[in-house]
């Protein structure tokens, strides 16, 4: 799996990469790999996304995210030339925390915006307020929200319903999951529709990414629909940044 977001993010990387010598491989990589700018409150899962887009481990998770302004880090993948890069915006929902100046930093190369919620957490005023404000300056920005941690209302012992039930973000009634996560999930549906201004994309992706001791089959549960929808959304963001520089 991790291969295959490398080519699609390779793909979209080598339409922007401008015709330079090799010395210049590294600086033109960081120029040029998408940014995809996540958002969301503290244990979300957003290096747990990271890794199993990646295939990096926990530890290569840890220690690659490098600080970029006070509250703001960023992974870029691989670090010597990479084909993607992820900005974390860290704080958000914290006492005192304002978000000025990441977002600052943020808006000025991000092509993609992830919004990563757990699914069973309704609490999500404070991360729809900053991306409820880049929609309003960045109308066209597609956003993807990650619905996750599914297996938090789970019953004890039961596993995933498989095939992966969910199509477009929804799931059939009969789909085989706890009746609480699926009023949770179209609660947060409702709200992200209620609150984003703008007229750009939206997609939902529930996902469960685990560790193996965790002992759910499969671990990355709902990744492959993720990649599919970033790969969808990306072409149209960065197609939206082309327009605001040339704007400009």
């Amino acid at each position: 799996m991790g291969e295959r977001v490398l080519e699609t993010w390779a793909r979209l990387v080598e339409a922007w990469k401008p015709n330079r010598g090799s010395a210049d491989i590294a600086e033109t990589a960081i120029a040029a790999a998408p940014v995809v700018w996540l958002l969301g409150k503290v244990q979300s899962g957003k290096s747990s996304i990271v890794g199993a887009l990646t295939g990096a481990g926990d530890a290569e998770v840890g220690t690659g995210f490098k600080a970029c302004t006070k509250t703001a880090r960023v992974f870029d993948f691989p670090t010597e030339a990479p084909v993607i890069r992820f900005l974390d915006t860290r704080g958000l929902g914290e006492a005192g925390y304002n978000p000025a100046a990441d977002l600052a930093v943020a808006e000025a190369g991000a092509n993609l915006v992830l919004v990563v919620m757990r699914a069973m957490d309704p609490q999500q005023e404070a991360v729809l307020d900053v991306v409820a404000a880049v929609r309003k300056r960045h109308h066209d920005w597609p956003v993807v929200i990650a619905q996750t941690a599914l297996h938090d209302a789970y019953a004890p012992g039961a596993a995933h319903p498989l095939p992966y039930p969910f199509a477009d973000g929804l799931a059939a009634a009969d789909a085989g999951l706890p009746d609480d996560l699926m009023r949770s999930l179209a609660y947060q549906r409702k709200l992200v529709a209620d609150r984003l201004p703008g007229k750009g994309p939206l997609s939902f992706v529930p996902v469960d990414l685990t560790h193996a001791d965790d002992g759910f089959t499969p671990r990355h549960y709902g990744l492959e629909a993720l990649v599919a929808a970033m790969s969808q959304a990306a072409p149209a963001s960065i197609s939206a940044s082309l327009s605001e520089i040339r704007d400009g």
